[in-house]
């Protein structure tokens, strides 16, 4: 700007004609200019994110899409711990695992008011394990130790029914011993009023397995009847001639 300056004044102004005077104040403006474009700092490259950056950015996008706890490497539990472990103070990642845990007890206490107990055990063990220490669970187990356990009535081994005996599907399904004592007394009131049966079951093998039980029960006699699918159920029928 300097030198462009002295340019004009060492040039210029010898002669006074009107062109050279048009000539220098182009000069002039356009060194001002130029100064002016000089000035204005140049933006450098974008730094690349850090890595707890990346970790936070990831975990942001992970809670969004509800990725709490799963997939195994890719949920924003992992990426919040992952950026506290490199950076202990990391006041973003610490509000992360913070609501975390918030929404989880929120889940927790809503299992809890629908009756679903063992659901709402499953879950405080979880947090149990990722959020060790932490006061909010203290309260959460005085809440679930407060909360009344509804125990279901054992269901029956046999319910009676028209003509018939309704078998309970679960314990079929065990081979309970319970079940297989009920259909011993069956059989032996089998051999004493003669009776013909239907064994009715959801599959062939059920079927047989129940015959074949009340069968051991009196080998001395032959127990007549057949087997059908459908719901578990032993149907009696009229004695056969």
């Amino acid at each position: 700007m300097l030198r462009c300056m002295s340019i004009l004044v060492s040039s210029g102004l010898r002669k006074p004609y009107r062109s050279r005077f048009l000539f220098f104040a182009f000069l002039f403006f356009s060194c001002l200019l130029r100064a002016q474009t000089d000035a204005i700092p140049v933006a450098g490259p974008t730094p690349a994110p850090s890595i707890v950056d990346t970790m936070l950015q990831r975990a942001d996008a992970a809670l969004a899409q509800g990725k709490i706890f799963s997939p195994d490497d890719n949920n924003a539990y992992l990426f919040y711990r992952a950026a506290r472990a490199l950076d202990a103070t990391n006041k973003r990642a610490e509000a992360g695992l913070n609501n975390i845990l918030l929404r989880e007890s929120a889940d927790f206490r809503s299992e809890l008011k629908a009756e679903r107990i063992s659901a709402a055990s499953r879950r405080l063990k979880q947090l149990r394990n990722r959020f060790a220490g932490n006061p909010l669970l203290v309260e959460l187990e005085k809440e679930l130790r407060a909360h009344p356990v509804k125990v279901s009535p054992p269901q029956p081994v046999l319910e009676p029914g028209e003509n018939a005996v309704v078998i309970n599907a679960q314990l079929l399904k065990k081979r309970s011993p319970k079940l297989i004592a009920s259909l011993r007394d069956i059989a032996t009131g089998l051999k004493q009023s003669h009776q013909a049966i239907l064994i009715f079951a959801h599959s062939d093998a059920d079927a047989r397995w129940v015959y074949q039980v009340m069968r051991d029960a009196v080998p001395d006699y032959r127990i007549r009847g057949d087997i059908r699918i459908g719901p578990p159920k032993i149907r009696f029928l009229p004695p056969l001639d």
